[in-house]
């Protein structure tokens, strides 16, 4: 026996290289995976932040500035407030299509809030 042949040489990297490929997909995996769970966060912290700012009288003005933050913070960003509901959505989602919470790339969040409680 005089070591390894070029035929076991090349198969050993083949299985190297094929492992890391795996590592480097599941790498990516987590990378995006992360990046939805941050988009998603932003947005309750959004639906939050207008939630704060309601009051009986809310200004169209604030609407818009709440819009334009949900612009700068999440990709395509966009929020409404109709019928005591607030939605934030991004990505390809819309206000239409937003039916259930939807994470990812395109996603959205909405929150009913109760008319009744008073507001500060």
């Amino acid at each position: 026996m005089q070591g390894f042949t070029f035929i076991e040489i090349l198969i050993s990297f083949m299985l190297l290289s094929l492992l890391l490929i795996a590592i480097d997909a599941t790498q990516l995996t987590s990378l995006r995976q992360a990046e939805a769970a941050y988009d998603f966060s932003v947005a309750v912290n959004q639906i939050e932040n207008l939630k704060n700012q309601l009051t009986d009288h809310t200004s169209p003005q604030t609407l818009a500035a709440w819009n334009c933050q949900n612009a700068q913070a999440l990709p395509a960003g966009k929020g409404t407030f109709i019928n005591n509901i607030i939605t934030v959505y991004w990505g390809d989602t819309n206000a239409s299509t937003c039916e259930k919470i939807q994470l990812g790339h395109s996603g959205c969040v909405f929150e009913t809030i109760d008319a009744t409680a008073s507001r500060s």
